[in-house]
């Protein structure tokens, strides 16, 4: 794991929800400079209690987030890229009408058709 995927991971869901960093230091009571450092991967030892704000505020899962700053190690830690990207997808679902879930379904269809296009 490493600072850089657990920035990676905040980074993305922010911007998942279209949250500027000023938004998310409102959501979250932490400075928008620290969540810059924390995206970039240059907080090394983010306090367990600002992660909590974090998942908190992006609903992200805490213990994923504790897992990926170093705090805990789970068997899921060998998970892959994935596994962030569908906690941040998923989170940011829950904020979304039925008719933007459809379309959602959709995209994700077209995306996955062309790729079988391409394959052959």
């Amino acid at each position: 794991m490493g600072m850089k995927e657990l920035g990676a991971t905040i980074k993305e869901s922010r911007n998942m929800r279209g949250w500027s960093l000023r938004l998310a230091e409102e959501k979250t009571g932490i400075s928008n400079g620290y969540l810059c450092l924390m995206e970039q991967g240059e907080i090394k030892e983010p306090s367990p209690h600002m992660l909590q704000k974090i998942a908190d505020a992006y609903q992200i899962e805490y213990l994923r987030l504790m897992e990926l700053a170093g705090y805990i190690e789970t068997p899921k830690s060998k998970a892959s890229t994935h596994d962030s990207v569908g906690v941040a997808l998923s989170s940011t679902l829950k904020e979304l009408s039925k008719d933007q879930i459809d379309d959602v379904k959709k995209y994700i269809q077209f995306i996955r058709s062309k790729k079988i296009k391409v394959a052959h």
